[in-house]
């Protein structure tokens, strides 16, 4: 299943979201898109520093982020960040 998030500028699409869907523990993949490179890292690293506030450096292993030409984080990161 997919589900699809529409909200305004601002809401915490893209940085909370995936943090409450990582938290109730019920969702193995959760994947964050973002039109362009610098936005992408941009969430990546926003959530990546959220969770090692709480997590320390586990966070290393939760969040990934991706596009075309560059990687960050595992392969199998429950969150991952990516271009579209």
């Amino acid at each position: 299943p997919v589900t699809i998030i529409s909200a305004e500028t601002g809401s915490g699409k893209s940085t909370q979201v995936p943090q409450l869907l990582f938290e109730t523990e019920r969702y193995r993949r959760i994947r964050v898109s973002q039109p362009r490179r610098p936005a992408a890292k941009g969430v990546y690293s926003r959530i990546k520093d959220e969770i090692a506030g709480v997590l320390g450096p586990a966070a290393e292993d939760i969040v990934a982020f991706q596009t075309a030409v560059e990687k960050m984080g595992p392969d199998n990161a429950p969150i991952k960040v990516a271009t579209d």
